[in-house]
């Protein structure tokens, strides 16, 4: 097996003999005999492309294609071989048993620079007002289950748990839903697609199959979205909105609101109040609003963004884009090759496990990697850095914005080594100034 170091290859191919005395059966031998598994659950059939036959062996070439098309940082790791049972079958009718044939592995360094520029500032706050239309009587839903605990992420507070909700008889017409200033239940699960108004009081709101309108307004609701692309609106109180299956839009608008994405790539926006989001399953785009938030990317490659207030940002599984902006936020990559910007103030952020990049931005900053080589970015008016666990040879220091290494001064401060220029300054933690050199730096051009 040929381990893959260089991006860019957008297939892979390679060789199995078969030897068996009696010879191989070559009608045996198709595109369902090997797996594929590995990376961050890669897992695919291999292509059977033909074979050659020298006596009794039989040595056939196959081929797969890359996660994603072509490879990337982000497909790092172990990949594994294996012939799948009762396949490939020998000329008496013999079947080949199953079994691990090898593995090879994916190790594409960090490129030298360039990283996607934080995003503008996204919309705040969306429409409020639902449409209006008689009703009747819908059938009553079950009672929403307690919803996942958030992870704490290393915060003291209590996970937040979804609420249930109480039967209250509504009205219905038609494809609408609409509630009155009571506290009302509106079910549209029999609906291909529906539109939902809560009004006044504490609702329960549940979408239909189809791609729904549901709109708590005031009162503390509970808004569910169906099976399809829902657009779902907490209204002026504190909500708690999830999506569920689809690419769903939620919207917490006010007060302090629960919002998760659940499964499909959904747009979440937190905006006023102190909201906790979990994009859930999918590659999600969070934006948690303007105040103390927390968020949660789940699975998936997401785009968190902090905006207003002191902010903790969780990445958890995928490659994920974590942007704290203004005030002193926490953001944690977890699993996966994450990017982390820190923003205006001072932030902390740690990139745990994976090849991570690290920018603090403006302010005084603390930068930890975690396992694997990261880089940690720097250019002159970031401030004063602190870098915890700099690993010589593995991780990199990037200079941006033209900042060369030439402009910088090291010296040794106490245990630790402290890199300045202009407006900036960056210790490492625990690292003697002999072994650094002009190696452990790299220009980043975007």
């Amino acid at each position: 097996m040929t381990d893959i170091t260089v991006a860019g290859s957008n297939l892979y191919s390679f060789t199995i003999t078969y030897t068996d005395t009696t010879g191989i059966d070559l009608t045996t031998l198709d595109s369902n005999d090997i797996r594929v598994t590995g990376g961050t659950g890669f897992d695919r059939l291999a292509t059977f492309l033909n074979t050659t036959t020298t006596g009794n062996s039989v040595t056939a070439t196959y081929q797969f294609a890359p996660p994603g098309g072509t490879w990337d940082r982000s497909d790092n790791g172990t990949y594994t071989l294996s012939l799948i049972a009762d396949q490939v079958r020998d000329t008496t009718g013999q079947a080949v048993s199953g079994g691990e044939l090898g593995n090879f592995t994916v190790n594409i360094p960090l490129p030298p620079g360039g990283n996607t520029p934080p995003p503008t500032n996204p919309p705040i706050d969306p429409p409020n007002n639902p449409p209006t239309n008689p009703p009747n009587n819908p059938p009553t839903p079950n009672p929403p289950a307690i919803y996942p605990n958030f992870d704490t992420c290393q915060l003291t507070t209590v996970p937040p748990v979804f609420p249930t909700a109480e039967p209250i008889t509504d009205i219905r017409t038609g494809d609408f839903l609409l509630g009155d200033d009571n506290a009302n239940r509106l079910d549209g699960r029999t609906q291909v697609s529906t539109i939902f108004a809560g009004f006044e009081g504490n609702d329960f709101l549940q979408g239909s199959p189809g791609g729904d309108w549901l709109f708590g307004n005031g009162g503390d609701d509970i808004v569910e979205g169906g099976m399809g692309d829902d657009s779902v609106f907490g209204g002026r109180d504190g909500d708690a909105l999830r999506g569920n299956e689809g690419n769903d839009h939620l919207f917490g608008n006010f007060e302090n609101d629960l919002l998760f994405g659940g499964g499909g790539d959904d747009l979440i926006f937190g905006n006023s109040g102190v909201d906790s989001i979990d994009g859930g399953i999918g590659n999600d785009l969070i934006f948690a609003g303007k105040e103390d938030d927390r968020a949660f990317g789940g699975d998936g490659g997401d785009v968190i963004l902090g905006n207003i207030g002191n902010d903790c940002l969780h990445g958890q599984t995928g490659n994920d884009l974590l942007f704290g902006n203004t005030e002193s936020d926490r953001l944690i990559g977890s699993d996966g090759n994450d990017t982390l910007y820190g923003g205006r103030d001072g932030d902390i952020l740690f990139g745990d496990a994976g090849m991570d990049v690290l920018r603090g931005d403006r302010g005084d900053d603390t930068l930890t990697g975690g396992t694997g080589g990261d880089r940690f970015d720097f250019r002159i008016g970031d401030g004063n850095n602190f870098v915890t666990d700099f690993t010589d040879g593995v991780d990199i220091i990037g200079l941006r914005d033209g900042l060369t290494f030439a402009e910088l001064t090291i010296v040794q401060v106490g245990n630790d080594t402290v890199i300045t220029a202009a407006g900036l300054s960056i210790a490492l933690q625990g690292v003697n100034i002999g072994i650094i050199s002009e190696a452990d730096f790299s220009a980043i051009l975007l």
